[in-house]
């Protein structure tokens, strides 16, 4: 029997039985971390390439070399921090999700990741370029942690 108190209550806004662990979406964060860093370097260099429209852009094979030698390295140093952010913010975007389904869609967590981001690379104080590097790379990790890649 129930009593007069749990029959007053009213019924919960989700059912939350119906959005268990199991729909929710196992991120994978590997491979977002690994190429955090030559993600940031790739959309530096098209960021630093699109400020410079006007004037042709010659590129040599040191250039591309250097690109090439520079990946492992931004790989390396990227990884650490890369994948703190996209184990906390996947397990938030997972947390709020079971709550709100409409924040499981891919594009919501590209959203949410490019938005964080932008607003560290912002507080940090770092240049237009930075900027939007940070920012594009963010919403790039978040939405193939959720995408379950690799």
């Amino acid at each position: 029997m129930t009593s007069k108190a749990e029959a007053r209550q009213a019924p919960p806004l989700l059912n939350l039985k119906e959005f268990e662990m199991a729909d929710a979406p196992t991120p994978r964060i590997l491979l977002p971390s690994l190429i955090a860093g030559p993600g940031v370097l790739l959309f530096f260099i098209i960021a630093g390439w699109s400020a410079t429209f006007t004037s042709p852009i010659v590129v040599g094979l040191e250039e591309l070399v250097a690109i090439v030698m520079l990946v492992p390295l931004t790989a390396a140093v990227g990884f650490g921090p890369a994948l703190v952010a996209n184990a906390i913010g996947s397990f938030v975007m997972i947390w709020v999700g079971r709550w709100f389904p409409l924040l499981r869609f891919p594009l919501v967590w590209g959203l949410a990741g490019g938005v964080l981001a932008w607003v560290v690379a912002a507080h940090l104080e770092f240049g237009p370029e930075w900027v939007f590097a940070f920012t594009a790379t963010g919403a790039v990790c978040a939405l193939a942690c959720r995408m379950r890649l690799a």
